[in-house]
């Protein structure tokens, strides 16, 4: 960890034990060899195999492992050869014996290449990619990283991309490059997350970005990420990952314990560094290089900023320095020396660390020009294939040439006879559909006028001569003075309401309708204004009552036009009911709407009419008063305050005006 290199550990058994298993082995491999006699060829490689797994990653595993080897070979069978060189390189690499993961690994990609076993060679180039960065061969590390990400691309297999970004990361931490080794780690891990890698993969990556994250001091970004290796690590302990297999839980709670020490020492919160420090010191019988040297740091920390004794860590820093001269130990030693007073001695130790650090800049320098000269030879042989693929083209080009001339000839002569053909139909289809839509507006505009004029006439007329012939009648028939007074003022009222609605039908085709006086409006209110603007209009027994609602209800609009909608509306149905009820009422529809409703027992309206009787100058009876412009005006006033207005098709016994309008609107 913090570039140190994996060091290697092998278990000690004792002389029984071993004794024991040489002999267990012994035993298996006879009793194997002669009940594989009578079986076919593939069943013996099993049953070898089948042993294997009992040895796995020792050197006991071996054997079986070349005993199935030597099986496939005699059958020629490339894909069991393939499983067993990456059994043969993964023992090699886990017991590190690296000239044997060479050996086994580059068997083991020719077969798995010539068997198309895409795992088996993503698995083996993963684990000699991993052994050339123990020996610092970068270049060849770089390579098979470089193989493994096309393999993983190209083939839609994750973990070949995922070993890529190991590998990469591992190259930029140990070539001193933690922001950069920290991309490729994130972006592993954000591969593994959205594969659904298993979490012991995951939680390797944790482990990368933490040590990168602690080790440059990002100690705000890293808690996360602690948190989440620590819970993925608590959920293998109580076996939640189901078929995911198993890590060592104990190991990675002490690497978890030695994380948060160092997050709380570079916090400078040294009760809780010390309360984390003292539980890691419960596993140090754990046998792990990786780990006991990150532990050896904290005790180092320990003695540093908790204990202030400075003699103990800086022995503990000289055994260190014994095994490897790092960079991170030597700060250490440099900041110990500074905070003992020691001056000389912690300047002393700050030129080997710059010395040091320069070592590593020179060879990022070096490894930086030799990937450039690695992209320069790939574009030299993409360059190469170019140009041969140019010259084939061109040869192509050649052979066709006269033929493609000629085609292209006689496209080119149909093409514009084609073209000219349809450019001359498309002006005439588009000269006949201007006409014709001329043809229709004028059409409509004609019979519109015509209408207009032929009702205007006769609503002006009708009133005007009730008026004056009732006039001159007050005159001579006094005992009639207030009959005919009451019918004078009926039709006044009714040539007023016809001239209100031709300045109001003006308004809307000049488009100043979009005018609104929004305010804050009490709808009871309005609605009893209404009930009482109508109330002379209703013939008897006809009863016009008002519903009102639960409770008192207030909503942002224009009060004169939402009047005016639901006059006309009241007045409308009192033309067409001779008995029964006409009833206004209003609820909350929505959370944020209200909905007038005008419910009358009068004659009704078909259904084919409901979404004409909206349109100007439309009347369903030509001999009731008015020029069929009221429901027109409604439409055009309830759609300016983002409402709707339609006739309830549910309602059969009348008619039933329905106008759902916003409880709150803006004022424009």
């Amino acid at each position: 960890m913090r570039s140190v290199k994996i060091k290697l550990y092998l278990h000690k058994y004792s002389l029984f034990f071993h004794t024991m298993r040489y002999i267990s082995i012994f035993i298996l491999l006879f009793s194997i060899s002669f009940s594989a006699f009578p079986k076919s060829n593939r069943s013996q490689i099993s049953a070898f195999l089948d042993s294997s797994y009992v040895y796995t990653n020792s050197a006991e595993e071996v054997p079986f492992l070349l005993k199935a080897l030597e099986i496939s070979i005699k059958n020629n069978d490339l894909k069991d050869q393939s499983a067993i060189y990456r059994s043969l390189t993964r023992n090699s690499y886990n017991r590190w014996l690296p000239d044997s993961v060479q050996y086994w690994g580059d068997l083991g990609l020719n077969a798995s290449r010539q068997a198309d076993a895409h795992n088996e060679l993503i698995d083996i180039l993963s684990l000699m990619c991993f052994r050339d960065l123990f020996f610092d061969e970068y270049e060849n590390a770089t390579e098979k990283a470089t193989e493994l990400f096309r393999l993983g691309k190209e083939l839609n297999h994750p973990s070949g991309m995922i070993s890529s970004y190991e590998a990469m990361g591992m190259m930029y931490r140990q070539t001193s490059r933690p922001g950069q080794a920290l991309i490729a780690f994130n972006e592993g891990l954000n591969l593994i997350r959205e594969a659904g890698e298993k979490p012991s993969h995951e939680m390797q990556f944790l482990s990368y970005i933490i040590d990168i994250m602690l080790s440059q001091g990002k100690v705000n970004e890293v808690e996360g990420y602690i948190e989440d290796y620590l819970r993925m690590n608590e959920n293998y302990a109580q076996n939640k990952y189901k078929n995911q297999g198993t890590i060592p839980v104990e190991r990675c709670r002490w690497l978890g314990e030695c994380y948060l020490t160092d997050l709380f020492i570079q916090r400078k919160d040294y009760e809780k560094a010390k309360e984390h420090y003292l539980a890691s010191c419960a596993y140090t019988d754990i046998e792990d290089v990786y780990v006991k040297y990150y532990f050896d740091l904290n005790t180092i920390s320990y003695y540093q900023y908790i204990s202030k004794d400075y003699n103990k860590a800086l022995a503990l820093i000289d055994q260190l320095l014994v095994d490897e001269n790092r960079t991170e130990i030597l700060q250490k030693k440099a900041d110990i020396l500074y905070d003992m007073g020691q001056f000389k001695n912690s300047i002393s130790t700050y030129r080997d660390l710059i010395h040091l650090k320069d070592s590593v800049h020179d060879f990022e320098l070096t490894s930086q020009l030799n990937d450039l000269r690695s992209r320069l030879e790939v574009n030299k042989l993409e360059l190469a294939t170019k140009d041969l693929e140019a010259k084939k083209n061109e040869l192509r080009l050649r052979i066709f040439i006269l033929s493609f001339i000629f085609a292209v000839i006689i496209l080119i002569f149909l093409a514009v006879i084609l073209i000219r053909t349809a450019i001359v139909k498309n002006i005439l289809a588009k000269s006949e559909q201007e006409l014709k839509i001329a043809k229709e507006k004028a059409e409509e505009s004609n019979h519109l006028k015509t209408v207009f004029i032929q009702n205007m006439s006769h609503e002006i007329r009708t009133p005007l001569n009730a008026i004056v012939g009732f006039s001159s009648l007050l005159a001579e028939m006094p005992e009639e003075r207030a009959e005919f007074t009451k019918i004078i003022e009926e039709n006044s009222s009714l040539l007023l309401k016809l001239v209100d609605d031709m300045l109001n039908i003006s308004m809307i085709e000049t488009n100043k309708h979009t005018s609104f006086d929004m305010k804050l409006c009490d709808v009871e209110e309005c609605c009893q204004s209404a009930i009482a603007s109508v109330m002379n209009k209703v013939k008897e027994p006809v009863k016009l009552t008002f519903t009102p609602h639960q409770y008192p209800l207030k909503i942002s609009t224009d009060p004169h036009r939402l009047h005016q909608v639901l006059t006309n509306l009241l007045t409308n149905a009192s033309k067409f009911t001779t008995e029964g009820e006409i009833n206004l009422t209003y609820l909350k529809d929505e959370p944020n709407r209200v909905r007038f409703m005008v419910t009358d027992t009068g004659i009704g309206i078909p259904a084919e009419k409901r979404e004409e009787i909206f349109g100007r100058f439309v009347k369903l009876d030509d001999f009731k008063q008015g020029v069929g412009l009221g429901l027109y005006i409604c439409l055009s006033i309830v759609t300016g305050m983002h409402g709707r207005i339609f006739v309830d098709p549910s309602y059969d016994d009348g008619a039933r005006f329905i106008v759902d309008l916003p409880l709150h609107h803006k004022k424009e």
